[in-house]
């Protein structure tokens, strides 16, 4: 795809920017009471202090962390590349869990495929990071990993000790004192509903029986007695970690030997890369509206009781949970997508079947902040979009028209981008952005096929849509080098060339012209400098086929050329993974590479629908066959021989060939309960039914001609009979029944 050189790489905010506070960036942040944006204030010098929490390792990721890190890589890249802001993003690695502990103790009792619980988080992270980055997620700046940060989780603790909010239980581990926080700070800022404080007379009988003071206390450190089936890979003398005597609490209590709590690690880090005693705060803090409480209530607790501040982050964004519809004993219900219900989907097993792309933009269909809910429906959207935008953007760019002062489509496009601006500063809404920028193409496929088209339009479009999908992370790629590019081009160039002639001979009927023409082009390119690699082949199928349709009898000839051409654009798809879209007006085609889930999706479509064609031609073979089999039966014993006629037709699903005859059929039992071509009740049956005498059964159905049973069947019989006739098949017996029964039929 050639892209116009003027087109910048990055698309920026207006002049008019927050930075004078004429036109402020307004967020949802989950500190604030309420529910109404409030304005973002960050640092003069435009650097922001980004912590976010990263994974657990210790399974593989599943759509509701692409969920997560999708919407946050967006609002990353929006602040940076949209506002001109440099952050500098630290994200953990939580590679100390009793998850990768549990984990690794059951593979020590069973497969043993782990050496040491490291090992486990070792290959989940590398799983994580291959997962983001094929996502398209920018990597952090920073990487921290509770592994290579516990020293300073025991001065961390020990220094909440020594400011009296942090005590030793009997065991040596350590619990954060609430109650006594709560003295000084406030506790439970994001979820202040989900908070109960104990008093401070609690009687002893109340108490928690693992040695904490009251319930809301949480672990800062913990000991456990698993740790001593495999202590010395998982866990951590605190001396020997820090080197120095320990910190002795209220009671006289040090810690023991463990493992760090969960909350505390994210407190240590985020406060090692990004606080400073002059500035103990810093500017953002993300992750799932999961870990609002108690994880990051927690955070903030420990933090400002180490710090002595009262504010240690100034926004928290947390991201709505990816849910799913599932049933519960028969009952529907909307769950998170999560590894403890087993209604997650892997990251890994939907780019099997889907772009990166797809994914992407199906994630970013919703607002970052609220929950998404997932339909592998939406997937099959998302492959939609990409394809029009691929196919929008290789017209773009292959649009040879004339500018204009004036354009329809600037102007859209001029309008389009001052939208996103508003969108962008009300809460990073993305999602309205994409949403604006799809229907911003359906106007230019109105202006297009209006002949309004110009290049002006076409250019400043095409710089939008690569802009704001650059600002979104979306990558959309129509171009490849190489052999295989060279050669397809060739065969979709020599497809485009012969189908004009072919067509011009169809509204002309000079189909000797349209030979001739076809010849000219196919000799010219046998001349040509031979093509090599895997699409020769491809080349060499289209001469030959093409070739023998110009050999048809001459009224023929468009139609076999086009069906030849459009072989091999399923050939070029099958075999190099390429794309070639006929343009409306015949002149001209899109040529597109595709990944290989994008070739498995197209192929699928193509499959379906030969199988469709194939379902209606052979619903049409068996149709006739049925028809001349029926027609054969003549219509005094029609009952008698139509079911075994009906089945006699060899086809496994006939339930939607020649619905009359079928459904008088199925009316019929087998040929005992018919007599003479009228169904029967068995009364009737046994008092007239002979089934070794033919003419009897003649007599018999003279005889109930006018019967009741006749009934609606008096028509379809008048019908069969007269289909008998017009074919020349019926005596002048069965002429003479067909009238009497039409006679009953206007009864």
């Amino acid at each position: 795809m050639q892209v116009n050189d003027t087109i910048p790489s990055v698309i920026m905010a207006p002049s008019d920017n927050n930075a004078d506070g004429s036109k402020p960036i307004r967020v949802a942040n989950s500190l604030s009471a309420g529910k109404e944006l409030e304005e973002l204030v960050l640092p003069k010098d435009r650097e922001v202090l980004w912590y976010q929490c990263g994974p657990t390792v210790y399974d593989v990721s599943h759509l509701g962390h692409a969920r997560t890190y999708v919407a946050l890589d967006c609002i990353r890249r929006i602040i940076e590349q949209y506002f001109g802001y440099k952050v500098k993003l630290v994200q953990n690695v939580t590679d100390i869990d009793d998850k990768i502990i549990n984990k690794f103790i059951a593979d020590q009792a069973g497969a043993n495929e782990y050496s040491t619980f490291q090992d486990i988080s070792r290959r989940f992270e590398q799983l994580f990071n291959d997962d983001m980055a094929n996502l398209g997620v920018l990597p952090p700046d920073d990487i921290t990993r509770v592994s290579e940060y516990m020293p300073q989780i025991v001065r961390f603790i020990q220094a909440l000790m020594t400011k009296g909010f942090a005590y030793c239980g009997p065991d040596g581990s350590v619990y954060f004192d609430v109650h006594e926080f709560t003295k000084t700070h406030k506790y439970g800022k994001l979820e202040p509903g989900s908070v109960t404080v104990t008093p401070d007379d609690l009687p002893e009988s109340e108490r928690p029986k693992d040695g904490r003071k009251r319930a809301e206390d949480f672990a800062l450190w913990k000991v456990k007695a698993e740790e001593a089936v495999v202590a010395d890979t998982c866990s951590w003398d605190p001396a020997e970690l820090i080197g120095e005597e320990l910190q002795k609490d209220a009671n006289g209590r040090v810690m023991g030997r463990g493992r760090p709590g969960w909350h505390i690690e994210c407190s240590v880090m985020a406060s090692d890369k990004l606080c400073t005693p002059e500035r103990p705060f810093f500017d953002i803090h993300c992750g799932g509206i999961d870990l609002r409480f108690p994880h990051h209530d927690n955070e903030l607790a420990q933090s400002e009781a180490y710090w002595g501040c009262q504010q240690w982050v100034n926004y928290f964004f947390h991201t709505g949970s990816l849910t799913v519809v599932d049933f519960v004993d028969g009952n529907r219900c909307v769950n998170k997508m999560s590894k403890s219900l087993g209604n997650f989907v892997t990251i890994a097993d939907t780019l099997r079947d889907y772009t990166p792309t797809q994914v992407r933009l199906m994630l970013l269909n919703s607002a970052w902040n609220v929950d998404f809910q997932y339909q592998p429906a939406l997937l099959e959207t998302a492959a939609a979009d990409e394809r029009k935008l691929r196919v929008v953007l290789s017209e773009l760019a292959s649009f040879d028209g004339t500018a204009a002062e004036e354009s329809v489509v600037a102007g859209l496009v001029a309008a389009a981008r001052q939208q996103m601006d508003d969108d962008l500063r009300n809460n990073f809404r993305y999602d309205r952005t994409l949403a604006r920028l799809f229907s911003l193409i359906r106007e230019y496929d109105v202006v297009k096929a209006k002949g309004e088209l110009d290049r002006t339009g076409a250019d400043a479009l095409q710089a939008f849509i690569l802009e704001v999908l650059g600002l979104l992370g979306v990558e959309i790629s129509t171009e490849k080098s190489g052999p295989d590019a060279d050669v397809a081009q060739r065969v979709a160039d020599l497809r485009a060339a012969v189908r004009a002639p072919a067509l011009e001979s169809k509204r002309s009927k000079d189909y000797a012209a349209g030979a001739e023409a076809i010849e000219a082009l196919l000799a010219a390119e046998e001349n040509a400098e031979p093509a090599v690699g895997e699409g020769a082949t491809v080349l060499a199928e289209l001469i030959a086929s093409i070739r023998k349709a110009i050999a048809t009898p001459a009224e023929k000839l468009p139609v076999a050329v086009l069906a030849a051409c459009d072989a091999t654009r399923e050939r070029l798809l099958r075999v190099l993974g390429v794309s070639v879209q006929d343009k409306t007006d015949g002149a001209g085609y899109v040529l597109q590479w595709l990944s290989e889930a994008e070739k498995k999706q197209e192929l699928d479509i193509i499959d379906a629908k030969r199988r469709k064609e194939e379902a209606k031609a052979l619903a049409k073979k068996v149709e006739a066959e049925l028809q001349a089999a029926l027609l054969a039966i003549p219509v005094g014993t029609f009952f008698l021989q139509a079911r075994e006629a009906y089945q006699s037709v060899d086809h496994k699903d006939k339930t939607n060939v020649n619905k009359t005859y079928a459904d008088v059929v199925a009316l019929c039992g087998p040929g005992e309960d018919a007599v003479v071509g009228l169904p029967k009740t068995k009364s009737v049956k046994k008092k007239v039914f002979n089934k070794e005498t033919k003419e009897k059964t003649e007599v018999v159905l003279e005889q109930e001609i006018n019967a009741k049973m006749l009934g609606k069947y008096a028509k379809t019989l008048a019908a069969h009979g007269e289909k008998r006739i017009a074919a020349g098949l019926a005596s002048e017996e069965e002429k003479a029944l067909v009238a009497q029964i039409g006679q009953h039929g206007k009864k």
